[in-house]
């Protein structure tokens, strides 16, 4: 009986650690649902983001540039940060997104993970910086928030990236004079 057990929950171990080494976050998951901004900048923003440096299991970053830019993206547009998000060209200002640190959840019965990410605003041409701010967030997902093991890790990961992306947009509306 406890050799069966101990291989039951070995199993459910490596499941989680195949989802988590298989899977990237899409970007729909990033977008947060609400993000109040304390005051608009105006102006048009270009969105530069660098994923994850994380390779899961089988060479695939943890986070897609690609997918933390159109998280980026969709949350600029949803708050009205900025007037106009463009995808190239001239824009009056350059926010670029990087992962400085991701901590992973361990497989348990609660995942927490904690990242940084830098953000940072540049003018247009990237002549000066405007703003910059290393922001970290913390999250955790309970065993009865998320029933199976295998999503537990990727629901906190999506969460914690979530809080980030909603705490950076109110942190830039803070922190840079508007136009």
């Amino acid at each position: 009986m406890r050799l069966k057990a101990s291989l039951t929950l070995a199993s459910a171990l490596a499941g989680g650690l195949l989802v988590l080494g298989c899977s990237t976050v899409a970007s729909s998951m990033m977008v947060p649902e609400t993000v109040e901004v304390e005051r608009t900048l105006g102006g048009t923003v270009i969105v530069h983001a660098h994923g994850s440096e994380k390779q899961a299991m089988f060479g695939r970053r943890l986070i897609e540039p690609d997918a933390l830019q159109a998280a980026v993206r969709e949350s600029i547009l949803r708050s009205q940060l900025f007037e106009e998000v463009i995808d190239a060209g001239d824009a009056d200002n350059v926010l670029t997104v990087s992962f400085d640190q991701i901590r992973e959840p361990e497989v348990g019965l609660d995942a927490t993970c904690t990242l940084s990410m830098r953000w940072r605003l540049q003018s247009g041409d990237r002549s000066r910086t405007l703003w910059e701010e290393v922001i970290t967030t913390e999250e955790t997902v309970h065993s009865y928030q998320e029933m199976s093991s295998e999503l537990r890790g990727m629901a906190v990961i999506e969460k914690t990236i979530r809080a980030n992306i909603r705490r950076g947009l109110m942190r830039l509306s803070k922190g840079r004079t508007p136009r």
